[in-house]
């Protein structure tokens, strides 16, 4: 099962779109095994049939889908894209040296020239157009995983914590639903059997499912996006400096 997850998935939808999908269903897996639903033979052909019949990539896609709606809301909440603030020269407390260095890069490695002071001013839109298709370009140029190794293990964490922030609310329904539902299980042991029903396993299987709701209630945040989203785009653009001094050195 393994292998055919590593044949439909990449490294990077692994971690950034299946990984959140998976913590997110993580409780009621951990239900089903401290009640031996797993060893139901109906829940076994059940869960390989979904399996085979390509869950994991259904789950990394819906993940996906939600991860893309809730960066739209993020963008414009930020007034654009990481990349693209980073290269406005309208954009206020930048550090204007750097600033200079990667746009001069990028539009050495593109072929691309972005707009002068002057004209960004005049028409704000058509230079963010234009950074977006230099980065565009410069994104392509930047997919060696080998040759950029920081620059597609930012793009992984990035990903990661835009897809956790995006199932956020999805996460919390399932460890809450998960949570109802174990309370009124114990609850009816407890009534038809006393405390002595109520075991080990239980305990764990509530204070895992406590754990993950509180996780899903503090760790996915738009700081932590944010802080992932600007040291992917410093990766890239710093990855544009270095394919500008082995095109200048050529």
């Amino acid at each position: 099962m393994t292998s055919l997850i590593s044949l439909w998935l990449d490294d990077y939808e692994r971690q950034a779109r299946l990984a959140p999908g998976v913590l997110a269903l993580f409780p009621i897996a951990v239900v089903a095994v401290v009640y031996g639903l797993r060893s139901s033979p109906l829940a076994t052909v059940l869960s390989s049939l979904l399996f085979l019949a390509g869950g994991p990539l259904l789950l990394a896609e819906s993940v996906r889908h939600q991860g893309k709606r809730v960066q739209a809301k993020i963008w414009a909440l930020w007034r654009g894209k990481p990349t693209s603030r980073k290269l406005r020269l309208r954009e206020p407390d930048q550090n204007t040296v750097r600033r200079e260095a990667w746009r001069s890069a990028v539009s050495l490695v593109t072929g691309i020239e972005l707009l002068s002071r002057r004209a960004e001013k005049g028409n704000p839109q058509r230079a963010d157009e234009t950074i977006e298709l230099a980065v565009s370009k410069l994104r392509n140029r930047t997919r060696d995983a080998k040759k950029f190794l920081l620059v597609k293990k930012e793009n992984r964490s990035y990903g990661f914590q835009r897809n956790l922030y995006g199932i956020r609310w999805f996460g919390r329904i399932v460890s809450v639903m998960t949570l109802v539902a174990l309370f009124i299980y114990l609850l009816w042991l407890y009534q038809s059997s006393g405390w002595r029903a109520i075991d080990y396993m239980s305990i764990v299987a509530v204070a895992t499912s406590v754990a993950f709701l509180i996780f899903w209630l503090f760790f996915p945040s738009l700081n932590r996006v944010k802080s992932a989203a600007d040291t992917y785009a410093d990766e890239i653009l710093n990855a544009s400096m270095a394919l500008a001094e082995e095109k200048s050195s050529g």
